[in-house]
């Protein structure tokens, strides 16, 4: 489950980014990385790969820290795509059911001959496929809209880690 996931990478960065730059600030590196690993879930991973990718190689780091950030991020967004898919076809299943039923409607109006209310009634139950089709659309959109937002959160605080570590090869 995507938000079980989400809910278990939850880190307090409001307090991890000012001990964070404390240890940079002092040049002490190893202590930035334990740091970091005490943090744990996706953005202690990618801190700590960050600090390690600087220790390394400080000329390349902007362009290996964007794709150790780039990987955490598909990390997060992994399955996303199946709820956008779900959210932008369920509408058309309902309208295709809509239609089959409809048909079916007019098939026994023609053989029963004109008798309104079972007109109405068909019509009736035809428009419960094309209800139920926008309303898995709309739930799926919307925890898609929403796992995109916790997404975002989760990896706004990347920017700022990355500006601390670029800041010590200055």
């Amino acid at each position: 489950n995507r938000f079980s996931y989400y809910n278990s990478n939850k880190r307090d960065v409001v307090q991890f980014i000012p001990k964070l730059q404390r240890e940079l600030s002092k040049n002490d590196l190893n202590g930035a990385q334990n740091l970091s690993i005490q943090l744990g879930g996706v953005l202690g991973e990618v801190t700590e790969e960050a600090i390690r990718i600087f220790k390394e190689q400080k000329e390349g780091f902007s362009r290996s820290f964007d794709i150790a950030s780039n990987l955490a991020t598909r990390k997060l967004e992994n399955h996303l795509t199946i709820l956008g898919t779900i959210g932008g076809v369920a509408p058309f299943l309902g309208l295709f059911g809509t239609v089959v039923r409809i048909l079916f409607t007019f098939q026994d109006l023609a053989s029963a001959g004109n008798q309104s209310a079972e007109v109405a009634m068909g019509i009736a139950s035809a428009l419960i496929a094309t209800a139920f089709g926008l309303g898995v659309a709309i739930v799926a959109v919307i925890f898609a809209f929403l796992a995109a937002f916790i997404t975002g959160r989760m990896t706004r605080p990347l920017i700022v880690i990355s500006k601390l570590v670029e800041q010590m090869s200055r």
